[in-house]
């Protein structure tokens, strides 16, 4: 089975209520090499959750801004992910730019390679460090 945004929104919330910017943040920077995600995606799934019982919505009412919702799983909703984490996962399909070129810049230039890595990972680097910097040590589903 592969993961849908339904199954990601809810392992998120595993860990905790989120807002859907909250949850919108954590795909965008955390999970972007993973899963293609946008926040036209991230509602409608909370409103269907939402609808299915899987998560609930608490709404705070804020003065200068627009009221925040609050999404929590419920019980229902950990059964449900529960249950699609112990599906078998599907056949990857790794297509990467960055091992293509690296193949080929071996018949390109043969010598190029290590210019070709040290350019990729000057680019990497930021992401790397904002990773870091996000990553909790200990994280655990719930």
């Amino acid at each position: 089975m592969v993961m849908k945004g339904r199954e990601i929104i809810l392992g998120i919330l595993q860990s905790g209520p989120h807002t859907g910017y909250e949850i919108n943040d954590i795909l965008q920077t955390r999970l972007s090499h993973f899963f293609d995600a946008t926040s036209g995606m991230i509602y409608p799934t909370l409103k269907k959750l939402g609808t299915e019982k899987l998560v609930t919505k608490q709404q705070i009412s804020q003065t200068d801004r627009p009221n925040k919702n609050i999404y929590t799983i419920t019980k229902a909703g950990k059964t449900a992910f529960s249950k699609a984490m112990s599906e078998p996962t599907s056949d990857e399909i790794l297509k990467s730019d960055v091992l293509m070129r690296l193949y080929l810049v071996k018949i390109y230039r043969p010598n190029g390679y290590q210019n070709f890595f040290r350019k990729k990972l000057n680019v990497r680097k930021p992401n790397w460090r904002r990773y870091k910097s996000s990553w909790q040590p200990g994280w655990q589903m719930a």
